[in-house]
Formats: structure tokens, C-alpha cells, sequence
């Protein structure tokens, strides 16, 4: 067994998408970091000086628009991509264990997407109004991505959290409110407290159309799910559908109530609407031909 193996063991990260997600962002880092100093190494001009930084003007993000996502590889110095990957590990597992790889992926996208195009719209805006408060600076780093992710967790499992812990992870948001705030009073990062700001209300989006049935990640979960990008795969209830012959329930009643249960697995059982609380206990209880209670459901 190798030193790395026995650290992924000992940090719970061996064969998750948090580790994976952990490792790209070290490899993205070192690069991007790499990337420009090649020519000079080989005393070439073989390589293009392919931006990776998101800047907010329509005339750089035409030229390339992959930033809308690469940024989240480069960092301003070693410290800051500590602070992420450690903020990333912590989130990660729980989200991962709670709301599954292919969805935590899809968080992570989403909310990159969310930070570069609130900053953009920030600066456009601000640049409309005739203030111009917001600086057109290279935006980087992975914040806005696990912010997402961690908002749409939080927001999902807050009702089973006890007290101690709400109150631990409600002092945990002040803070980062007021680090947000702060960014957006002052000159210092207004771009990446937008980004900021805008990943986490991409989260609150998402668990409010989360909360009415919709799931705006299903197209984007199945497509990572089929090219099984970073170890997404499709679980066992996605592969192995109850079986018409010997279940009561009809082939349309059967994907009804595997999608619930895909929701209540993803998502708990807040997520579910009092109509489709009582809906999903009526398909189980036919099901398995006998009545069931809300608790019964949640277990």
C-alpha cells in the first residue's frame, strides 16, 4: 500500500468524487501555473498564452469563452488554493454521502457558472449606470463552485441538523455573509464577492425548485452519469427498475415512484411536497401490500 493510498484512507477520500475533485484542482493548478512558463523553459513560442482567469468584458469572454469555467483552476497564491481545497474537503464528503457524485458534480459546475456570470453581470450593470465601481480584474479561484454546493447542501438537510450544529453552522454563514459583504462595501474583491454572492443564490434557486418538484440537474446528472465523468455512475435503483411481474404497481405507477425515491434519496424527505409525501407512501404501501406511516417512508 502506498503513502498516497494510506492518506486518501486515513482522510475518507479514497474512491470519492471529493478526492477526485481535490486532485483535479491540484492538477489544474499546477497547469495553468506551468502553462505560460513552458516557452521560456524550451526557448520556444510553440504554445498560445491561453487565458484561464474569468474577466467580466464581452470582448474577453468572446475570445475565450472557456474561462466562464477554467477559472476555477487558477488561484492568487498557494494559500488560497489551501483555504478552498480544505473548505472543499470539508463540505465535500458530507454533500457527496447526502446528495450523491453526480449531483455534487453538478452543483460544482453550476455554481462555477453561477460566479463568473454574477460578476459579469455585475460589471455590465455597473458599467450601464455610469458608476463604474466594479474594476474589469482576472477573477479566479473555486469558491463560487463549493459555495454552491454547500448552500444547496445546508439548505436541504437544515431540518434534521440538531440544535448544537445549526447553531454552529448558522454562526458559519454570518461569517461568510459579513466576508461577502465586506468584499462588496470596499475596492479590495468586489468581483469575487459578486461571484460570491451569486453561487449562493444559485443555491438558494436550486433548493427552492428543488422543494416544488423540480430537479434542474437531472439532464446534466444523467449526462455526467453515462460518460461516467469522474467516477459518476448510475446507481443501483437507476439500473435495476422494479420489475413489472411480481410488483402490483404499473410500469408508468413503477417510474413514478422510483423517481420519488431517487428525490428522497438525493434530496431527504424536507424536499418532498406534502402532496408528494402522501403520493410516495401510497405507492409503497401498494408496493409491499402493506399500510405505511411517514416514518416508515423516511427510513
Amino acid at each position: 500500500m502506498t503513502v498516497t493510498t494510506k492518506l486518501l484512507r486515513l482522510l475518507e477520500l479514497e474512491g470519492t468524487l471529493t478526492g477526485r475533485l481535490i486532485l483535479l484542482q491540484l492538477v489544474g493548478w499546477l497547469l495553468v501555473g506551468c502553462w505560460g512558463e513552458l516557452d521560456g523553459f524550451l526557448g520556444l513560442s510553440l504554445l498560445p498564452q491561453l487565458p484561464f482567469g474569468f474577466s467580466p468584458e464581452w470582448s474577453s469572454l468572446l475570445r475565450a469563452p472557456w474561462t466562464l469555467l477554467s477559472y476555477i483552476f487558477p488561484h492568487e497564491h498557494p494559500l488560497h488554493l489551501l483555504a478552498n481545497l480544505l473548505l472543499l474537503y470539508w463540505v465535500g464528503l458530507e454533500v457527496e454521502r447526502q446528495l450523491g457524485a453526480a449531483r455534487t458534480l453538478a452543483l460544482y459546475i453550476y455554481g462555477a457558472l453561477a460566479g463568473s456570470l454574477s460578476y459579469l453581470l455585475g460589471y455590465q450593470l455597473s458599467l450601464l449606470s455610469g458608476i463604474g465601481l466594479i474594476l474589469p480584474l482576472s477573477l479566479v479561484g473555486a469558491s463560487a463552485a463549493i459555495l454552491m454546493v454547500a448552500s444547496v447542501s445546508l439548505l436541504t438537510a437544515w431540518p434534521s441538523y440538531s440544535a448544537a450544529r445549526r447553531a454552529t453552522l448558522g454562526l458559519v454563514s454570518l461569517l461568510v455573509v459579513g466576508y461577502i459583504a465586506a468584499g462588496l462595501i470596499s475596492d479590495f474583491n468586489r468581483g469575487g464577492a459578486l461571484a460570491h454572492l451569486g453561487a449562493i443564490l444559485a443555491g438558494l434557486l436550486y433548493w427552492s425548485a428543488q422543494r416544488r418538484g423540480y430537479e434542474p440537474s437531472r439532464a446534466l446528472e444523467g449526462y455526467l452519469q453515462r460518460h461516467q465523468l469522474l467516477g459518476c455512475t448510475p446507481s443501483a435503483a437507476q439500473t435495476e427498475p422494479l420489475s413489472s411481474t411480481t410488483s402490483p404497481l404499473s410500469e408508468a405507477e413503477q417510474s413514478e415512484l422510483l423517481a420519488l425515491q431517487q428525490r428522497l434519496r438525493y434530496s431527504g424527505y424536507p424536499s418532498l411536497t406534502s402532496q408528494e409525501q402522501q403520493r410516495l407512501l401510497h405507492l409503497l404501501s401498494r408496493s409491499t401490500d402493506q399500510p405505511l406511516t411517514q416514518g416508515d417512508a423516511q427510513a
